[in-house]
């Protein structure tokens, strides 16, 4: 189980910092750590991409974007820390279409021990938008003598400060990777921690940090990307270390630290997921013409079953595989289908594809039972796609009853990576026929987003027209083995 009730079903929503609609997008990050006097703080990490902001003239006849932020943490009805502030962009020449940066802030904020919200809603003030709204749980556990672990922040750059800013902590300027996405041209995967009480928690005077990448949700070390540092026991040990990605394939994983003494006795650990993106994992008649499947288990399904189960790998495919999918079903060249769902699988686990493949095979015919008609797959459907997207929801809420109020579905996720908060998709039965409910609105980045989406719920008058399905990036890992209404 991951910190914060981080639960790994199913795939991680691969972030990018683009997007085909001009809207404000943030992504939002937050790390808890303690300072030397042993008092916790929270670290929070904001990033808007600049595609999604207005940039206009200011005062200095230049170009320059601005976002008012309002960030607090509460106790019920009580405010326990605020602050409303802008963050401005740097300023720009004439041509806005060249801009190639985001904005990102952080901000810290001591919190003594306790459940809090953290709600944060975005302006832009060069827009007549409504503000976004952004909300999550967060903990802070009493502090101790006992060794404890901080949360993991994954580092986009680094260096040693020269005169203290906003980034620095324990002598470094570390910049975060706030969405945890690790791209096709970076090879390297730097993070932070720190490691608190090991001089009062340890007789010994020295301790063993171990770090590895691991398969998300499993304990199984990927290509043998594990290291370990020897430390002296300090009041607060730093860890700032990275690892080389250069060859890890695309998907979802998971690094974990683990603090052992000298008898290899396991005394803490912290786990934290992030994403990565491999070019070379690109498929495509080129790439998989040299793809042997003799022997394998694709070989074993019949034509109309190869279809149908690389039709269902759309939800989950990135962007540049959507489109081959699509123009290999409609091919009928069922060798080079074979290949593909084999090549697919063998990317996500190259030592048991079939295994990765059985795993979703089950819940596509999970789906396939519970939302398709007689047009659609399930996988075709919103609610199908996006269970196979992210996985089977926490919470299901129906109304089909209601009065004044066409059927809707409110499907509720405790935890997205990438999100920290709770997520929201709300489907809608607008022809009060069959089962084919539309998305038309939800909290989660790179999908539609209404934010009046109660009043289309309750206005029974004006069938509701959604746009298609949003251009996913996902790469599966992990999949729930059941439609549930409400899962742990």
């Amino acid at each position: 189980m991951h910190n914060r009730l981080i639960t790994l079903l199913a795939i991680l929503l691969c972030i990018t910092l683009s997007s085909t609609v001009m809207a404000l997008n943030p992504i939002v990050d937050y790390a808890i750590f303690q300072n030397p006097e042993g008092e916790s703080y929270v670290e929070t990490y904001l990033l808007i991409p600049s595609d999604g902001v207005t940039f206009a003239k200011n005062a200095s006849d230049k170009y320059q974007a601005s976002v008012e932020v309002t960030l607090l943490f509460k106790q019920g009805e009580k405010i326990a820390a605020f602050d409303k502030y802008l963050l401005s962009s740097k300023e720009v020449e004439n041509d806005s279409t060249a801009i190639d940066f985001n904005l990102i802030d952080l901000k810290r904020m001591p919190l003594d021990a306790g459940d809090y919200t953290l709600e944060i809603d975005f302006k832009d003030m060069n827009k007549e938008t409504a503000p976004v709204h952004y909300e999550s749980k967060v903990t802070i556990a009493p502090t101790a003598d006992e060794l404890i672990v901080s949360d993991i922040v994954f580092v986009d750059t680094y260096q040693e400060t020269e005169s203290d800013n906003i980034y620095s902590k324990m002598g470094y300027d570390l910049i975060p990777n706030v969405a945890r996405y690790y791209p096709p041209k970076t090879e390297k995967l730097t993070f932070y921690s720190e490691i608190y009480n090991a001089d009062k928690a340890l007789e010994d005077d020295a301790f063993l940090t171990i770090y590895a990448v691991k398969k998300a949700g499993s304990n199984e070390i990927v290509q043998k990307l594990r290291k370990f540092k020897k430390q002296q026991t300090k009041s607060v040990n730093v860890l700032l270390a990275e690892l080389n990605i250069a060859d890890l394939p695309s998907g979802n994983y998971d690094l974990a630290i683990e603090v052992r003494n000298k008898k290899n006795e396991l005394l803490a650990a912290k786990t934290a997921i992030f994403q990565r993106n491999r070019k070379k994992d690109e498929l495509n008649a080129e790439t998989l013409k040299d793809t042997n499947i003799e022997g394998t288990f694709v070989t074993n399904l019949k034509d109309e079953e190869v279809a149908f189960y690389l039709g269902s790998l759309y939800p989950i495919a990135v962007p540049q595989q959507r489109g081959y999918v699509s123009t290999l079903v409609k091919s009928e060249n069922y060798h080079l289908m074979r290949q593909f769902l084999y090549r697919f699988w063998q990317i996500q686990n190259p030592m048991d594809p079939e295994g990765e493949f059985s795993a979703y095979r089950q819940v596509v015919d999970e789906v396939e039972k519970a939302y398709s008609s007689q047009i659609k797959h399930g996988y075709d459907t919103d609610r199908g796609r996006v269970y196979l997207q992210y996985g089977p929801p926490n919470f299901i809420r129906t109304e089909s009853q209601e009065p004044s109020a066409l059927p809707y579905e409110v499907w509720q996720y405790y935890k997205l990576v990438g999100h920290s908060g709770m997520v929201i998709f709300v489907f809608v039965n607008a022809e009060l026929v069959g089962q084919d409910y539309r998305l038309i609105h939800s909290t989660a980045r790179g999908e539609v987003r209404d934010e009046q989406w109660r009043a289309r719920v309750f206005n029974d008058a004006k069938p509701i027209v959604t746009e298609g399905t949003p251009n996913s990036k996902s790469v599966i890992q992990h999949y729930g083995t059941s439609i549930g209404r409400e899962r742990d």
